[in-house]
């Protein structure tokens, strides 16, 4: 209704309604959690504003777009935004600097930099009292002490917490139950659990469908308090009841940006606090039931981004009845609804996307039974959930499922990042501590799982890091029996996406396209300028990567169907993304990797120059929008499978993003090889050409032995065991 508003009012010339219609649609986007649509509109709409010399509205506006950036995990955009709307907007009353304050401040506690937060914290409560802002001075006090809270500062935590808690209750302010909270989380740190406990029960009860914060985070915070006192039957009901309203919100975010970004965090926490108490539970009764829901938390949370994802580019939407809106308007209303009554809008409104045409997964209903079905004879499931106190394994098969302690998430992290230094510098002792490592994580096991031949295993934390291939399962000392002699190993993310993913083995019969040896520097004798241009940037120079042609012509050697080679000059994105959506059956590219050591979540193949001398790139940040459907995807570039483990999204970086384009499997490195010639991906086509229905994991197994085998310098576990195979096949 407000787009129409706007595109008629544009039509008319009527330039104060089309602002204010516009403004109305980035607030609905804001509102439903469409975090980039919104950003879009009040990014569009500030341009318009500023132009028109309206200063104190594109301000009002910036404190929008702070947020959104804020919520994205773009701090620094953020702090931005907010100051320059402080430098264009002079102090006075009605001018928002107090907001913008407390925005600033918020952005910096969220990048860990909490004693240059404090700052503008203070300048937000200056500005507030001095322009009798009394709410905004309250959330300034809310959220400094929240933060102070967070990293153990107590006392400073407990002087503004109280303080916003007493502006709140004399001055009848909006949020009371949000200091309720925050003071029930402090004496919960303090160890005063009967007071925690009275405080986040009157906070719960206050809540309601009140703005704000979401209930899910009232009920958690209670959930915590009577698991510390004992109450583990209400700590249970709590932290159910906590991810029942999760999922409700996921639905109600087409576009899944809250919860995929911006609160993942405070997600994970839920989860990790149902399983955690689910998981006591199931070991003092071994009620089969609680085995079901710990696992299907478990890989429901860990899956649910990419999978939402993948759904984003159809056209389903467009099929919806009208009564799908008045569910989804019912759900919105049912914050504090009973959860029988949310679990049965939320049904329906899944039953309406899938009638329409959604590939969505229908929630977890039945998934551990979904995924035994799923899994042939000859595999395994293995689920990790590293965590505090402990840790957990749980082990599926198509015949039964198993769940094991682990030690706490502290130790074993700290035996991943030893052992993969051992492996990745060829050090001594990497054999030890690979033996040590595996039976620290496989010791337990039961001998029906360590049989099946075929490991599929879901990861969670520093497990992202580890070579696997490299685990020491036996054998004599120095004579080492690996964990690639015994399994093929894929790392998948997770048994949603594997429901999610085509039925049956990959197809490789389709075309190779590969991509090799561009155009880095315009010292390069195969650049041609185009005619007349002038360089406006210093292109980054990089290195000719010259054998990376010879890498990939003893690929295409190897591979019997149709090829498609883009090097040199050929090596530009319009001819890549082309050949990319031709759905191909595998995709090779042997380029430089490129990552920025502030954002260890992003990372870019370097693609070379374009006739006018500019760099091209291929990012974690566009490649989503491409449609990959190819059957592989190898980036042999030094350590192009390396990211950052986020909470609820799994690894980041160059892998995910090509998943979530949708490929069905990507082979990468976790570090730089020194391999010339290309040996082992030949080795690898080999072993695909030869078994293509055993799929990319088993190939790149056959391909590692061989390596072992060779008795070479290739030999070492820091050459063969750098790479893996991630997918879902």
């Amino acid at each position: 209704m407000f787009a129409e508003s706007h595109r008629a009012a544009v039509r008319s010339n009527h330039p104060q309604i089309a602002v204010r219609s516009l403004w109305y649609v980035g607030n609905c986007h804001f509102a439903q959690g469409s975090y980039h649509e919104a950003l879009r509109v009040y990014l569009e709409l500030r341009e318009s504003l500023e132009k028109r010399g309206e200063t104190f509205q594109a301000s009002v506006l910036s404190a929008n777009i702070a947020s959104i950036y804020s919520e994205l995990g773009e701090q620094d955009s953020a702090i931005a935004v907010v100051e320059e709307a402080l430098r264009a907007v002079p102090a006075g009353p009605r001018r928002p600097r107090a907001e913008l304050y407390l925005l600033k401040g918020g952005a910096l506690a969220r990048q860990g930099q909490l004693d240059l937060a404090l700052a503008p914290y203070r300048q937000a409560i200056a500005e507030a009292r001095r322009s009798g802002e009394l709410s905004v001075c309250a959330n300034a006090y809310s959220g400094m002490g929240y933060e102070l809270m967070m990293r153990g500062r107590l006392a400073e935590a407990e002087a503004a917490i109280l303080e916003g808690y007493r502006l709140r209750t004399e001055h009848h302010l909006p949020h009371l139950e949000s200091s309720l909270r925050n003071l029930g989380l402090l004496r919960l740190s303090q160890g005063r659990l009967a007071e925690a406990g009275g405080l986040l029960e009157d906070a719960v009860a206050r809540k309601g469908n009140q703005g704000g914060m979401p209930l899910w985070q009232y009920l958690h915070a209670r959930g915590r308090a009577r698991a510390a006192t004992g109450n583990l039957p209400g700590a249970l009901a709590d932290f159910r009841a906590a991810v029942e309203r999760v999922r409700s919100q996921r639905l109600l975010s087409p576009s899944a940006d809250l919860l995929r970004v911006g609160a993942e965090g405070t997600v994970q926490a839920v989860y990790d606090s149902l399983v955690e108490a689910a998981v006591r539970s199931y070991f003092q009764r071994r009620d089969p039931d609680l085995l079901r829901e710990t696992f299907e938390a478990v890989e429901e949370n860990r899956a649910w981004s990419l999978v939402s994802r993948s759904d984003e580019r159809s056209e389903w939407r467009a099929n919806l009845p009208r009564e799908y809106w008045d569910l989804l308007a019912q759900l919105r209303a049912a914050e504090g609804a009973e959860t029988a009554d949310i679990v049965r809008v939320r049904e329906a409104l899944l039953r309406s996307e899938l009638k329409a045409g959604s590939r969505r997964p229908a929630g977890i209903d039945r998934l551990l039974e979904r995924t035994r079905q799923f899994l042939p004879a000859d595999t395994v499931l293995l689920s990790f959930h590293l965590g505090l106190p402990e840790s957990y394994l749980w082990a599926v098969s198509h015949s039964r499922t198993a769940l094991y302690r682990l030690p706490p998430k502290t130790r074993i992290s700290e035996a991943v990042r030893y052992f993969r230094q051992a492996v990745e510098q060829g050090a001594r002792g990497q054999e030890e501590l690979g033996r040590a490592l595996h039976d620290l994580l496989f010791g337990s096991l039961g001998r029906v799982y360590r049989e099946r031949s075929r490991w599929l295993l879901s990861l969670d934390d520093a497990l992202f890091e580890l070579p696997w291939a490299a685990l020491v399962a036996g054998g004599a000392a120095g004579s080492p029996e690996y964990l690639v002699d015994r399994h093929s190993l894929q790392i998948v993310s997770g048994a949603l996406m594997l429901l999610q993913a085509r039925s049956g083995r990959p197809d490789f019969s389709g075309a190779f396209v590969g991509i090799a040896d561009p155009i880095y520097n315009t010292a390069d004798p195969r650049w041609r300028p185009l005619s007349g241009a002038r360089l406006r940037t210093p292109p980054a120079r990089l290195p000719r990567l010259a054998a990376s042609g010879a890498e990939i012509q003893a690929c295409i050697a190897a591979w019997p169907g149709r090829v498609v080679l883009l090097e040199g000059a050929g090596a530009r994105k319009e001819r890549i993304r082309a050949a990319v959506e031709s759905r191909p059956a595998v995709i090779h590219f042997a380029t430089h990797v490129l990552r920025d050591v502030r954002r260890p979540d992003t990372a870019s193949l370097a693609l070379g120059l374009n006739e006018q001398g500019e760099n091209e790139y291929l990012g974690t940040a566009e490649l989503p929008a491409w449609k990959a459907d190819a059957g592989l995807v190898v980036l042999s570039g030094c350590g192009s499978g390396a990211g950052v483990a986020l909470p609820a999204s799994g690894l980041m970086g160059l892998t995910r993003a090509w998943l979530m384009a949708g490929a069905r499997g990507v082979l990468a490195s976790y570090w730089a090889t020194p391999d010339d010639t290309g040996a082992l991906f030949l080795r690898f086509y080999e072993h695909l050409r030869k078994d293509p229905m055993a799929g990319p994991a088993a190939a790149l197994r056959g391909a590692q032995r061989d390596m072992i085998s060779s008795r070479e310098w290739r030999a070492q576990p820091r050459y063969w065991a750098a790479y893996a195979v991630m997918g879902h096949y």
